[in-house]
């Protein structure tokens, strides 16, 4: 949120858990843009 990368915390919160993403996000650092989709957030966060 505070970076601008997404609108609401919340909100992408929810769709990670509603999507099965929440236990599969990997530690590290990523480069995300704030024209990404959740979903396209989700699975940077989620591969390696």
């Amino acid at each position: 949120e505070k970076a601008g990368i997404i609108k609401s915390a919340e909100e992408f919160n929810s769709f990670l858990t509603k999507n099965d993403y929440a236990r599969k996000i990997q530690v590290g650092e990523y480069k995300l843009y704030s024209s990404m989709t959740m979903k396209q957030i989700a699975i940077v966060l989620t591969t390696k």
